[in-house]
């Protein structure tokens, strides 16, 4: 048993090894030269790159179904009649929406060990207590995609007419049937823009898993990248280059009034009404297991929120704060500006990038995706060193038509870096929100012979961002959280003071 055990493991290894797209006979890795930084064996680095590769994406498909179970409950939750409960997930939303990631898998990895050795130290063990970066990792990335994936859920869940549910009853359908025949498949097509651009700020934030030593791919090509033996230099350097007042509504209105003229009568009204009967008594409230599940979570937040208030009052520190205070103000006033500019910049770019995206010409909606596919798809970090770095390249084109002065400003780049970013973001959740107004809205629209243009701005519009309010705080909260990279670009704000503070 063991000898064909054996055998079959050969089989399995030398078949991944055939099909393995990176160092495999007809892997990517194989076009380049035995001598260079990217081949594999023991010349290159191939190897150990693609097995970060393989541990990024094993990291990102593990948490993906964690974040999507966890998240899907928590809008659930935050529906309920248990104001308990709904408190206990809004803080857990907030909390983890708010926290950087990378403090949050700071706060798993080495603070579920300090907890565990304290556990044990109690039991009488005095051994060291580790946890595996891989599965602390997964839980850091787990928590934080859920908590943005259940605002997803839940804009989803409330663009569901109620007229579905009560379907489902008429239908005879219990709770569970009507939620998994009639609501997850309208849920899911509403929801799939937003959980999209999600699963990529997942993909990206799994780079911050190397800082606790797990060779992901990000560690793996950092080291290959010290490595300057082998490394080839391709490129050196770019060649040298010389409301009710509205008309609109008050004429529709106007059309619809109820003529009189032709025998139309006011609605019948009742002559005689009955008389109000006294209030039933108020019925005792049981306690339910959304009950105990909303005090229990109230309790750990209640504790928590009393330690760190206790930590506070300790390190309080009059004179750090007098000298350091201003500065952090000023911080937190070039983040709030750099954000909130970006934001309103990048919402007006979004309008005809997901006008693009849903267009039937072909050239536009290629045009159109190629830009989310780029900006959704590369860190947020390389798009500020492209912008910064890339285009300095061409200064002598800038100082020509004069740019320049703009583009050798730091917090220009940054301004516009962020702004193309989240346009790209922006477009998808309005390309969904749209696509989620139903088919009868444009329907009455045509019907009461109103342009297209008009219709969309009026009626579709409104509802769409309905839809798209929730998502649109999960891309603010990102951009307040990822606008800390300006600082490696010498733009002072709150991280690049922190910076300045502890250095």
């Amino acid at each position: 048993m063991q000898a064909a055990f054996a055998a079959l493991s050969s089989i399995v290894s030398w078949f991944a090894s055939m099909i393995d797209p990176m160092c495999g006979p007809i892997g990517i890795f194989r076009l380049f030269a035995a001598d260079t930084l990217l081949s594999c064996g023991d010349t290159g680095w191939g190897d150990e790159i693609a097995y970060g590769f393989m541990i990024t994406a094993s990291l990102a498909l593990c948490t993906l179904p964690i974040g999507l179970f966890f998240g899907f409950f928590i809008a659930l939750a935050k529906q309920s009649e248990e104001k308990s409960l709904r408190l206990a997930t809004n803080i857990y939303t907030t909390i983890f929406r708010g926290l950087p990631e990378l403090l949050t898998l700071f706060i798993v990895y080495y603070g579920l060990q300090i907890v565990a050795q304290q556990v044990m130290a109690g039991v009488g063990y005095e051994g060291p207590v580790e946890i595996n970066a891989f599965i602390a990792g997964m839980i850091a990335l787990g928590v934080v995609f859920s908590a943005y994936c259940s605002e997803v859920l839940l804009s989803a869940f409330k663009a569901i007419p109620r007229g579905q549910y009560e379907a489902g009853d008429a239908l005879g359908f219990h709770r569970g049937k009507t939620m998994r025949l009639i609501i997850l498949p309208q849920l899911v097509r509403i929801a799939l823009p937003g959980l999209g651009n999600l699963w990529m700020a997942l993909l990206k934030d799994t780079a911050l898993v190397s800082v606790i030593g797990l060779p992901d791919i990000l560690r793996q090509t950092g080291v290959a990248a010290r490595d300057q033996t082998r490394l080839r230099i391709l490129l050196d350097r770019l060649p040298a280059v010389p409301d009710p007042g509205d008309g609109f509504l008050a004429g529709v209105f106007r059309t619809r009034t109820l003529d009189q003229t032709f025998g139309g009568r006011p609605m019948s009204h009742a002559e005689t009404m009955l008389p109000a009967l006294p209030a039933p008594p108020e019925a005792l409230r049981r306690y339910t297991l959304s009950r105990l599940i909303g005090r229990v979570a109230l309790g750990i937040w209640l504790a928590a929120s009393v330690g760190i208030f206790l930590f506070v009052v300790e390190s309080w520190s009059l004179e750090k704060f007098a000298k350091y205070g201003p500065s952090f103000i000023s911080g937190l006033g070039v983040t709030l500006t750099l954000v909130s500019i970006s934001i309103v910049l990048g919402a007006i770019l979004s309008l005809p990038l997901a006008y693009g995206r849903m267009t039937k010409n072909k050239v536009a909606s290629w045009i159109a995706y190629a830009y989310v596919y780029f900006f959704r798809g590369t860190p947020l970090i390389t798009q500020l060193f492209l912008v910064y770095y890339g285009l300095g390249s061409f200064r002598p084109y800038l100082e020509a038509i004069g740019l320049w002065s703009l583009f050798k400003d730091a917090w220009f780049c940054a301004l516009l870096t962020f702004t193309l970013n989240t346009a790209a973001y922006q477009a998808e959740i309005l390309r969904g929100a749209i696509q989620s107004v139903p088919r009868g809205q444009h329907e009455g629209a045509a019907a009461l012979g109103l342009p297209k243009r008009v219709a969309f701005f009026k009626i579709i519009l409104p509802q769409a961002m309905i839809v798209a309010l929730r998502p649109y705080g999960n891309e603010i909260i990102l951009m307040i959280k990822g606008s800390a990279i300006v600082a490696i670009v010498t733009v002072f704000d709150l991280m690049g003071e922190t910076r300045r503070a502890f250095s």
